[in-house]
């Protein structure tokens, strides 16, 4: 689905405009090549074609130009944990690796969480479009609309499973033999996987934790990668003061579409993390633009009828599973191609073991906040651990270990299998990306609809 969603937003894809008269009435071409105008009910005289111009779409350059942004994040936040892999003690070198891992994993969720956003802009940028008149009727338009609201869900169920491997993979490093002091000097792994380090040393945080590009601007632990409006990683951010950063493809579409400032206020929040260079998303901006998007697909009455042959059913099915409406899921698998999966863009395909897990029900269509996972085994704290008093160990001295006699690679292995017993993987791939117990919609829709769309 991902595959699909990403062959239809693509970076060359134009927006299909029609052409009317500040009355109203809608412009044609009737057999003879003149120019006609109809009125908004009347009659379309015979062999007449209605007037369209291919324009910019520049809702898709903004979701496919982002991920230029988090791929230098992942990229360059993997490096800096590798370098203190590597420099870790023989006695913890295990435990750092698997502090590297969890590191990752924390880059792979700031990074979901980034398109998340992205996403939900290019959703709410989709809806602005077909809310005007010479767009209304283009449900190619309203196909890329449900395509970006289903690669929006899918990056916030990918942030959360990423925090989840985060927190395990802490869990056994800290479980295994340490290095002593837990400090820029005796355990780097340690001391960046801190939550408390920046705090107290923000200078060798910053020096040892924090990519160099992104150093020197991390005054507040928070520092990002700004993307140009051309798709180029900019990490000193002077995009910024050319106003070329990457929003500046939602101001032009947003100048062409007439918008006012206020209307544009959430979209370009939820992009401030690759336009300023700080932060990992505005998740209320994000979480508005997406229940903006989703009123608008809800709203979405096909014209006429959708017919889909088997395997275009087979994914409207799988839309409507993962939170799509029915009709909008429909005109989605309608206009989706037979892909190789040559679309999926990395930070979608990377950091995930297999295939994605299970989910419960949706409480609140309306909010992706209110999304939550629910694992049928596994996913509480089993450690022993004592709760209570401070939760650093920055500056703490700790008593070396003796080996515990567990070879790395083992060790690995076992992490695997437990991340896998733990996020309930799926192994079906013919089953949707996110498996929903149970999801209502109360649409209107009739039963040879349902029928014909193999819902």
């Amino acid at each position: 689905l991902v595959d699909k969603a990403m062959a239809l937003i693509g970076i060359g894809s134009t927006m299909t405009a029609k052409s009317f008269k500040p009355d109203g009435s809608q412009n044609y071409t009737d057999a003879g090549g003149k120019e006609i105008s109809v009125a908004e009910g009347a009659e379309v005289p015979k062999d007449a074609k209605p007037v369209e111009t291919q324009e910019t779409d520049y809702c898709a350059k903004i979701a496919l130009l982002s991920e230029i942004g988090s791929a230098f994040l992942v990229k360059n936040e993997g490096d800096t944990a590798q370098k203190n892999y590597t420099s870790a003690k023989p006695e913890a070198k295990q435990a750092a690796s698997f502090r590297s891992l969890a590191a990752n994993q924390k880059s792979l969720s700031k990074a979901s969480n980034i398109q998340f956003g992205v996403w939900t802009t290019t959703a709410a940028c989709y809806t602005a479009y077909i809310a005007q008149q010479a767009y209304a009727a283009d449900t190619k338009a309203i196909a890329k609309l449900a395509g970006a609201v289903f690669m929006a869900t899918f990056y916030k169920l990918k942030s959360n499973e990423h925090k989840k491997r985060e927190k395990l993979l802490k869990d056994m490093a800290n479980k295994l033999p340490q290095a002593g002091e837990c400090s820029p000097f005796e355990d780097k792994a340690c001391f960046c996987a801190e939550e408390t380090s920046f705090q107290a040393d923000a200078k060798n945080f910053n020096k040892f934790c924090v990519p160099a590009a992104l150093a020197e601007r991390n005054e507040s632990n928070d520092a990002s990668i700004c993307v140009t409006q051309n798709g180029k990683a900019d990490p000193e951010c002077a995009c910024k003061k050319k106003n070329t950063c990457i929003d500046r493809n939602l101001q032009m579409a947003g100048a062409k579409l007439g918008l006012n400032p206020t209307q544009l206020r959430d979209p370009l929040a939820a992009l401030k993390p690759l336009s300023d260079g700080f932060g990992a998303g505005n998740l209320s901006a994000a979480n508005r633009n997406f229940n903006l998007a989703n009123k608008a697909l809800k709203k979405f009455t096909p014209s006429s009828d959708i017919r889909l042959n088997p395997k275009q059913k087979e994914v409207a099915k799988a839309l409507f599973n993962n939170g799509i409406p029915k009709a909008a899921a429909a005109n989605l698998a309608l206009n989706t191609k037979d892909s190789s999966g040559s679309n999926v863009p990395l930070s979608a395909s990377s950091g995930i073991f297999g295939s994605s897990p299970s989910f419960g029900n949706y409480k609140n269509s309306d909010n992706i906040a209110s999304i939550s996972p629910k694992f049928r085994k596994g996913g509480e704290d089993r450690s022993n651990r004592k709760r209570g008093g401070s939760s650093s160990r920055f500056g703490r001295k700790r008593a070396k270990k003796s080996s515990t006699g567990i070879h790395i690679q083992e060790f690995g292995s076992e992490a695997e299998r437990r991340a896998n017993r733990e996020a309930e993987v799926v192994k079906d791939s013919s089953r949707a990306i996110f498996d929903i117990i149970s999801y209502r919609y109360k649409l209107r829709v009739k039963k040879d609809q349902d029928a014909n769309w193999g819902l």
